[in-house]
């Protein structure tokens, strides 16, 4: 059986979508996240802190950590709506600007999906080009929609 898509030929960046710093609930600064994850060999970083009030709508920049062998994508996990089973939404939201605004009083998931696919954000360098992408969870483990852009 071919192991798809990395049977294939070309290159293959090693990354992470979704982590989190003390800027929401992780253990480490964004430096020291940063840090392990290049110096584990990996090519691309983002950390999507939880977008919630509860920790100030953080959305790390992290841009003064990239080099020539290490970049890093400005996201965050958007929470916002309920889903069927009564689960907070968890929508992944990579390259949204830092100055993403907060969710307006009865904004629906979905719509603060949309307007993250619509604030879209810079390319991080000329070696990684940015892949913009929403993917939303139901609360129960499933990816129930999303979209990516280029």
């Amino acid at each position: 059986m071919e192991n798809l898509p990395f049977g294939r030929s070309g290159r293959f960046y090693r990354g992470n979508l979704h982590t989190h710093s003390t800027n929401s609930d992780g253990k480490h600064s964004p430096e020291e996240v940063c840090r392990m994850y290049k110096e584990e060999g990996y090519d691309f970083l983002s950390l999507s802190e939880h977008f919630m009030e509860y920790f100030g709508y953080p959305i790390s920049d992290t841009r003064h950590l990239r080099d020539e062998t290490f970049t890093t994508l400005i996201a965050t996990e958007l929470h916002q709506g309920k889903t069927k089973v009564g689960e907070t939404w968890h929508v992944l939201a990579v390259g949204v600007p830092h100055d993403f605004a907060r969710p307006s009083d009865g904004e629906t998931s979905p719509e603060i999906a949309r307007r993250a696919a619509d604030a879209g954000g810079p390319s991080p360098s000329p070696r990684f080009p940015v892949c913009r992408a929403q993917i939303a969870w139901d609360g129960v483990g499933h990816a129930v929609g999303g979209g990516a852009s280029g």
